[in-house]
């Protein structure tokens, strides 16, 4: 484990815990990684965080490993010829990097709200026509049924008619055959 506590990029940069034990781990574009947490109270980043080495304040971040250190890491062999800033200039920094890295994400987000308005206007629009299309077919066909009641009716009638007439007809035929 020691060697993994040393390895960068199997480290939380903020808590220094092993990849194995991260919380929530987040990788960002630029491949690092943090534990969540982390990554959130990093937008104010405590001035006393200490070293679990040296139980020294960490004020400075190693460019190179890409995590904060102690001023007795910045001299000790492990961080031999790397590169370091103050700590709050580094976090300012790499928040930077993070809000460019975020925009994209913020514009794809804002094409997708704008995407979902647009198919919500759009689903909506066709409730509506199916609604309105409904009545419609709906309105259509009692006014169908109206008419095939009233022809039904009418048809009836004159069947009846009909009927009456065809046997005023047989009796008065059948009178004329008996007076024959």
């Amino acid at each position: 484990t020691n060697s993994m506590k040393q390895d960068p990029q199997l480290c939380c940069t903020f808590s220094l815990q092993p990849l194995m034990c991260f919380k929530e781990p987040v990788v960002l574009s630029c491949s690092h990684s943090f534990c969540k947490g982390c990554l959130k109270s990093w937008s104010d980043p405590p001035l006393n965080l200490v070293c679990r080495v040296h139980s020294e304040r960490l004020k400075l971040f190693c460019l190179t490993d890409q995590q904060p250190v102690c001023v007795v890491c910045r001299d000790s062999k492990v961080h031999e010829d790397h590169r370091f800033r103050p700590i709050v200039e580094a976090a300012q920094d790499l928040r930077d990097e993070l809000d460019k890295s975020l925009l994209p994400l913020k514009k794809n987000l804002q094409k997708a709200k704008d995407f979902k308005k647009e198919f919500v206007e759009i689903a909506d629009c066709i409730k509506n026509q199916v609604y309105q299309t409904k009545g419609q077919i709906e309105a259509e066909f009692k006014k169908l049924h109206q008419f095939l009641v009233e022809e039904e009716e009418s048809r009836m009638k004159l069947l009846s008619r009909i009927h009456f007439i065809l046997k005023s007809f047989l009796h008065v035929v059948s009178f004329l055959l008996l007076s024959v």
